[in-house]
């Protein structure tokens, strides 16, 4: 996923904001070891930090921010966890992967007019 993120970034450099969706935590390093983790962040940011990213999983439970995207959203250590639907690491800081749409859906309207990812993208 990080690399068609990286490729769909690169060729869309007047995007303010990219969206997506499709995507699987089962994509990432460690999966086929069967270690399975909760994306963050890092994991976009890594790809993509200089503007929001925000990414919808395959099934629509979960939606992953980068910082910039947190940032927009305003998402803060001080944000309330939603009894831990909005995850954070061991020093409060959000990790960017939100639970269920009662918690990622009000963050979601700072978004709403913003040019949005093809929907193959992400599922390619």
């Amino acid at each position: 996923m990080q690399d068609i993120l990286r490729d769909y970034v690169e060729a869309h450099p007047d995007y303010p904001v990219i969206r997506g969706m499709g995507w699987d935590r089962t994509w990432f390093s460690g999966a086929l070891q069967g270690i399975v983790r909760p994306l963050t962040r890092l994991d976009v940011d890594t790809v993509v930090s200089d503007r929001p990213v925000v990414l919808l999983s395959f099934c629509g439970h979960n939606i992953l921010f980068n910082m910039k995207a947190l940032e927009a959203a305003g998402v803060t250590k001080d944000t309330d966890d939603q009894n831990g639907l909005i995850v954070k690491d061991a020093d409060g800081t959000p990790t960017g992967y939100i639970k269920e749409p009662a918690a990622y859906s009000p963050l979601l309207t700072r978004f709403r007019t913003m040019t949005s990812l093809p929907r193959r993208i992400m599922t390619a």
